[in-house]
């Protein structure tokens, strides 16, 4: 009788457990659609702030207009009008670029790196801001060195990162793009003197919309970083970034690497 009554309490110990165990997978799920729909709340907001705001600045635009008699007025007013639209176009473009990425399987054709960091230096050479910045590179790499993946992505993804660079620093600082191999990785850091970003703001970088209460007058749709981190993680790669507020900020992305002869 004593092994029936130990067989008993065996049963009923295993089926407490698998109902504790349902019911804190239950609690989990409950907690993560609760925090997927506060990021949801959270998205909207920063969206409605981000198309607020210019649309605001039009009606404003519009009405001075209506007033304005002197011609150089008028034409400002056109102006600041053209502006507003331009950020929302950028705007709307980054987010249908960020809702892509989630959509189908990406291209995968062998990249080959050197080529790809030479002509993002060629894409920012001409542009005034680069100029005004004291740039530096260091590409410790083999020529054979090959990332598989999308070109027009990666190159988006690290345009994007030196653009930011470029509008959080100011003439006479220092950016500084370096790429080497880490194991089985290719590491690229892009580093800067500008600004930083203030502590608070830090864990929400990658985040989509996201601006820092810190960058008035900045442009910037608040998407190019979620994008940077949605193109790096669709080609198996990882994201990170480091910032001292007031002392400069460092970007680093790493990638899966192969060489051309494997």
């Amino acid at each position: 009788m004593r092994w029936l009554i130990t067989a008993l309490a065996a049963v009923g110990s295993f089926v407490a457990t698998r109902k504790w165990m349902a019911m804190i997978r239950a609690q989990a799920f409950e907690e993560a659609q609760e925090e997927a729909s506060l990021e949801k709340v959270r998205f909207l907001q920063r969206l409605d702030h981000e198309l607020k705001n210019p649309l605001a600045a039009m009606q404003i635009a519009l009405a001075n207009l209506e007033e304005a008699q002197d011609a150089d007025k008028r034409s400002e007013i056109r102006s600041s009008m053209r502006s507003q639209l331009l950020r929302m176009s950028y705007l709307l473009g980054d987010l249908r670029k960020l809702a892509s990425l989630g959509k189908g399987e990406i291209e995968r054709v062998p990249v080959t790196v050197t080529d790809l960091l030479d002509d993002l230096e060629l894409i920012f050479r001409d542009s005034d801001a680069f100029q005004q910045r004291r740039y530096v590179s260091d590409f410790d790499l083999d020529s054979s060195l090959i990332l598989i993946g999308d070109r027009d992505l990666l190159q988006l993804a690290f345009h994007n990162v030196i653009d930011n660079a470029l509008k959080f620093t100011k003439a006479g600082d220092k950016i500084g793009l370096t790429a080497y191999t880490d194991d089985e990785e290719l590491v690229i850091e892009v580093r800067d003197t500008g600004r930083g970003i203030p502590p608070h703001d830090i864990p929400h970088v990658w985040e989509d919309l996201y601006r820092s209460s810190d960058v008035h007058g900045i442009p910037g749709s608040g998407v190019g970083l979620a994008m940077v981190k949605g193109i790096i993680e669709q080609h198996d790669g990882s994201v990170d970034i480091d910032s001292t507020y007031g002392a400069g900020t460092i970007v680093t992305l790493r990638l899966p690497i192969r060489y051309g002869t494997e």
